[in-house]
């Protein structure tokens, strides 16, 4: 890899998560879920009685893309217990 020019900066290295995959998988649908949930709720409040095909591909797009910046924004601030830090025991 070449050293990083001034028009392009050097990338910060993406920190490995100590979660299993299943566990931010779970963490991502749930916000997903809740994310859409929350769109549904606001939709009735405005007035919105039925939406077309097209408006519910649009709640579920929205909703999991919400869902995965969430689980990429909150993930890293997660504790995690056992890690590699901490000693057995």
């Amino acid at each position: 890899m070449s050293d990083p020019t001034p028009d392009r900066p050097a990338r910060r290295a993406v920190q490995p998560s100590e979660l299993p995959r299943t566990v931010l998988l779970a963490f991502a649908v749930g916000a997903a879920l809740l994310i859409a949930a929350l769109e549904f709720l606001v939709l009735r409040l405005v007035g919105v009685d039925r939406i077309d095909p097209w408006g519910f591909l649009v709640v579920v797009v929205v909703a999991a893309v919400g869902g995965g910046f969430l689980t990429r924004v909150l993930v890293p601030r997660i504790p995690v217990r056992g890690g590699s830090d901490t000693p057995p025991g």
